[in-house]
């Protein structure tokens, strides 16, 4: 969507950096805690989907470079899979140890990082009175993506708590997102419409200076 319109109008930076930085932080604990592997290739590619987001930000609305754009990617990739698996191994090391909580303690940064990156999103649209530059489509997938990883948890011996936490976050904000765009961008429309109406009946500036100019003429005769 962003590559058709070649902008990320609509979209706020903040909502694509808590979405990174909640990938890195839940990616190695979903692996510490060997959850299942389609919930632990998850974060991965959606950080990376996030971050994709992020490098058109800098591409299309800062004018970074094709050059730069690529390689801020890769550096992402790389300073990110060596933070993934230096907080995998803490993890280990901390529990060998007996050292309880630093897994949980990424899982909630996580969590805070994912709903928080949702609030200046939010007050984007509240500010705009519109939902712009959000895929309706990829709302959906990710939404039913979170039901299913919702529903996955189930099948486990004991459901984790923080990871339930972080997708039903996921649902309920996504969720939110799709109905403002259902009841404002229909109002957004007519809105634009009746602005272009309003354009269209009012008289350029020029005519309406020769009108007042004519009748000054008349009264002066």
């Amino acid at each position: 969507m962003n590559y058709r319109r070649k902008t990320t109008q609509g979209l706020s930076v903040w909502l694509y950096v808590g979405w990174i930085l909640s990938g890195l932080c839940y990616g190695p604990y979903a692996i510490f805690l060997n959850i299942n592997i389609p919930m632990i290739i998850q974060p991965q590619s959606y950080g990376s989907l996030c971050a994709i987001v992020f490098i058109q930000m800098l591409y299309y609305d800062r004018k970074w470079t094709k050059g730069a754009s690529v390689a801020a990617f890769v550096g992402y990739a790389v300073v990110g899979a060596g933070w993934e698996v230096g907080i995998w191994q803490a993890m280990k090391a901390a529990a060998r140890n007996g050292v309880k909580g630093v897994d949980q303690a990424f899982g909630i940064l996580s969590a805070i990082f994912l709903s928080g990156g949702f609030i200046p999103q939010i007050y984007q649209i509240w500010r705009d009175r519109e939902v712009v530059g959000v895929s309706y489509a990829f709302l959906a997938i990710d939404s039913l993506g979170a039901v299913c990883s919702i529903m996955s948890l189930g099948f486990k011996q004991q459901i984790d708590g923080i990871a339930l936490a972080n997708y039903i976050g996921v649902f309920v904000v996504e969720v939110v997102v799709m109905v403002s765009a259902l009841y404002l961008n229909p109002r957004a429309t007519r809105r634009r419409a009746l602005q272009v109406a309003d354009e269209k009946d009012s008289p350029p500036p020029t005519a309406i200076g020769e009108e007042e100019e004519d009748n000054r003429r008349t009264e002066v005769a």
